[in-house]
Formats: structure tokens, C-alpha cells, sequence
């Protein structure tokens, strides 16, 4: 009896790491299949440049062919849009949300919003933002408006260190909102999730678990937050994960 029970705790060590690891991806798919490198002719690579969660739907925009991949939140791949060109190749921003039934990228280069049906990828419409609306910041980069994001259903723009309502009806800052700010040494992931020294990630205060870091660089979100649980874009010599964010 107590050889039988040894040898069924043994199997139990052998198979506890398989089947309950934690680091399990929610996404991951290798290079060369959905998702792809490619090298531009500055010699710069291009692959995937961020994510975005809303509506039950995970969205990876995938640059290098100017597609938005789109899974459900158990990861599974639901359907790929090519999003019409704007006359720029692939590019059509750097970063982006969907809200509405539309994909709405920032375009820093044309210092626009582009519009894009979720459905369909057509293109929608062109949207001038404020471009002076963080000069009060202390230093010039921050008066770069580099990101954009979705809280309580309204957009939101601004970079790492301060975001800002954006009135959408009349292309201007939201008047008399209040502009969302991280601390000196604090990075604005999400409208309520801030990178801390040591890659430390935090959510209303409370430590969430390190940033991993990634190989390829992601010049939109790299976060999301599903069911309580931060995951974190990642781009290596294998493929895209998203993974769920640990201590």
C-alpha cells in the first residue's frame, strides 16, 4: 500500500507542472502563420504593433500586412479584417482601440485619428486631433500625444505620463475633465495601470506583477486587463503570446 502511494504522488509531481502551469499563454501563434516579420528599408523590423480588449473581443493589429486579428478571450482566433490603406503601405498608426463597431487608430505621422469599420475594414473617416493639448507638461516628450485609450466608452489621448479626454463630436479636448497623471516615476500603461521602477505593474495601488520584457518592439498597448487578469503582449524569436502577468 505505502509503495502504491509513492508511486502515486510521484505521478502526481510528474504531471502538476504540465497541467497547471500558470505561465500558460492566453495567445500564442509562431511566426510565418498568422502573423509575420518583416524588414523595412531602413532596415527596421515590423511585425505587430499592439493590442486592445473590449467588447469580448482580443484584437492584435498585425502591421507588417495591415490586418487586425481578432480572438475571443479564451484565445481563439475569430476572424482577420485587412483595414483599407490610407496611402501609407501598412501603416495606418500606432496605436488603437475599438469602440462603437469601429477600429479607431492614432496616426502620429498625419497627427489624425483614422477611422476603420470593424467589420469590413473599410475606412470610415479622418479625424484632426489637439495637438497642443499636453504643452503644459514639463518636458518636450511629454507633449507628444502617443497613445490612445478607451475609458467608460469615451476616448481618451495622451503618452505615458498624462492622458486627456477627447470630444469626438467636436475634435477638441473635453473642457473641464480631468486629465489622468503618473507620478514622476511612474509609465501610463492603461488609464488606471501604471509601470513602476523595476518594471513593477500596478493597478489602483495594488502590485499586479513585473512587465516582461519583449524582443521586438511594440509601439502601441503592450496590456490588457480580462476577467481580473493582466496579460502581457510579447514578441520573441518564437512568435506573439500573450501572456498573463506574474510576480
Amino acid at each position: 500500500m505505502r509503495k502504491s502511494y509513492k508511486l502515486f504522488l510521484g505521478f502526481c509531481f510528474l504531471i502538476t507542472p504540465i497541467c497547471c502551469s500558470s505561465d500558460k499563454p492566453l495567445i500564442f501563434e509562431p511566426w510565418n502563420g498568422l502573423f509575420s516579420l518583416r524588414q523595412t528599408e531602413s532596415n527596421d523590423t515590423i511585425s505587430v504593433s499592439g493590442l486592445f480588449y473590449g467588447s469580448g473581443r482580443i484584437f492584435i493589429y498585425n502591421l507588417a500586412e495591415g490586418k487586425m486579428a481578432v480572438f475571443s478571450e479564451e484565445g481563439k482566433l475569430v476572424e482577420s479584417v485587412t483595414l483599407a490603406s490610407i496611402g501609407r503601405n501598412t501603416y495606418v498608426g500606432d496605436d488603437f482601440i475599438v469602440t462603437d463597431g469601429r477600429i479607431v487608430f492614432l496616426n502620429t505621422v498625419d497627427k489624425t485619428l483614422e477611422f476603420f469599420d470593424q467589420k469590413s475594414g473599410r475606412h470610415l473617416k479622418s479625424l484632426p486631433y489637439p495637438q497642443d493639448a499636453l504643452n503644459g507638461s514639463q518636458s518636450r516628450m511629454e507633449r507628444f500625444i502617443t497613445g490612445i485609450f478607451l475609458e467608460a466608452g469615451r476616448i481618451m489621448l495622451g503618452n505615458a505620463g498624462q492622458m486627456f479626454f477627447f470630444d469626438e463630436s467636436t475634435g477638441t479636448v473635453a473642457e473641464k475633465e480631468r486629465i489622468v497623471s503618473a507620478r514622476p516615476d511612474e509609465k501610463l500603461l492603461l488609464p488606471k495601470v501604471v509601470l513602476c521602477p523595476g518594471n513593477d505593474i500596478m493597478i489602483d495601488g495594488r502590485k499586479k506583477g513585473k512587465q516582461p520584457p519583449t524582443h521586438y518592439p511594440v509601439s502601441g498597448k503592450r496590456n490588457l486587463l480580462l476577467r481580473g487578469t493582466l496579460y502581457a503582449l510579447v514578441l520573441d524569436k518564437r512568435g506573439v503570446s500573450v501572456l498573463p502577468v506574474r510576480q
